[in-house]
């Protein structure tokens, strides 16, 4: 009976000890140049891939309250920062023309809302 009572204790255990890992969202928004864009997040390696953006690798700062994402589409030029909030899946997107500047391009900067989803794999 104690076998099988650490053995159920183990397999309730164990999936959430593996999806503590990651974080998998899906992000839609006012955004014209990024209207859906997929987010995973890694809060052990500190880590984040962007899919359906445009750019480089990107870095993530996270803190107790909001995810930080900063992804650059070229060495010097167009970039844009990722703020999502940790309590309420709201996310701002802001998108700057070159990495010379602070200003923020209103046009196709925007907000909207991220929802954590199961992961999906693909072929492609």
């Amino acid at each position: 009976m104690r076998k099988i009572f650490i053995l159920l204790l183990v397999t309730i255990a164990l999936p959430t000890s593996i999806n503590a890992e990651g974080i998998f969202l899906s992000c839609r928004g006012s955004s014209p140049r990024y209207p859906y864009f997929e987010v995973l997040i890694n809060t052990k390696t500190n880590s984040v891939k962007v899919k359906g953006t445009k750019g480089r690798r990107a870095r993530l700062t996270q803190s107790e309250g909001n995810f930080l994402i900063r992804k650059y589409e070229s060495f010097d030029g167009p970039y844009h920062v990722i703020n999502i909030l940790r309590m309420t899946g709201d996310f701002y997107i802001d998108y700057f023309r070159n990495s010379y500047t602070t200003y923020k391009d209103k046009e196709l900067s925007g907000s909207g809302r991220c929802y954590k989803t199961p992961p999906t794999e693909r072929a492609f």
